[in-house]
């Protein structure tokens, strides 16, 4: 019998948050809040706590259809996004959905809500639909002042906690696109077929590092360090010559 019973809940507040027209960031996210686990839970001696779940980026990738790239770079939005948290442990990776209780209030605790919400004997009820979908607006799972800034305190961390803004890795296309801006400014042998199949060789290094450099340092500023990286390299090596004299 399939695990993959029971459902969650969403608002509309969705529709509104930054990363939901990005197809992969969504998915991935959508993907968490499945996953994550209702309540607290053991796994080989570990507590694997309400609102987290134990994963691997391979996993997610096979289970979302993403690829392992493309995964990573969800990850990495969604944390600089503050809406969800990855740790490495020696059972995996375990993610972390912050504000899962608001994403997710039990029903006890909007029962709590509505039964607050409800009028004594001496009180006169609701007489209309309007009324009856304002105090449904209340007891939504975001709290009192309704679903639309669910996303919004989720995404914004007080300042206090905003030490320094996470890295957050380019596409492949933005990448290419600063390397064919920038190269051929230090050297015009930077045609744009060499650019590009240098900046793509570059990226694909990059990813395999995990975003790190070769000394093994984590990359804060891809732009200047992609740069730095590539005008040491000899342009013709990555297609033909402009002019004959590297011809021989």
């Amino acid at each position: 019998m399939s695990s993959n019973r029971g459902w969650i809940k969403l608002h509309r507040a969705l529709l509104d948050w930054q990363w939901f027209s990005d197809a992969n960031t969504s998915h991935v996210f959508m993907y968490c809040l499945l996953k994550a686990n209702h309540k607290d839970n053991m796994h080989r001696d570990t507590l694997v706590k309400r609102g987290t779940f134990l994963t691997g980026r391979d996993l997610i990738a096979r289970e979302t259809g993403c690829s392992v790239r493309e995964v990573r770079t969800a990850l990495k939005r969604l944390e600089s996004a503050n809406v969800l948290t990855s740790k490495t442990s020696r059972q995996g990776t375990v993610i972390e959905v912050l504000n899962y209780d608001r994403h997710q209030a039990s029903d006890q605790q909007n029962d709590r809500r509505a039964t607050n919400k409800r009028p004594t004997s001496d009180q006169q009820a609701p007489s209309n639909k309007t009324e009856d979908n304002e105090e449904t607006e209340k007891n939504t799972p975001s709290g009192g002042s309704g679903g639309g800034e669910l996303f919004d305190e989720v995404d914004t961390p007080p300042k206090k906690q905003a030490k320094k803004k996470a890295f957050v890795p380019p596409t492949m296309e933005e990448f290419v696109a600063h390397a064919i801006e920038k190269l051929p400014t230090h050297n015009a042998e930077w045609t744009l077929d060499r650019v590009r199949s240098c900046a793509s060789l570059q990226f694909d290094t990059y990813v395999d590092q995990d975003w790190h450099d070769g000394n093994g340092k984590k990359i804060s500023n891809w732009k200047t360090k992609s740069i730095n990286a590539m005008i040491h390299k000899k342009p013709w090596s990555f297609g033909a010559a402009k002019t004959a004299k590297h011809k021989f």
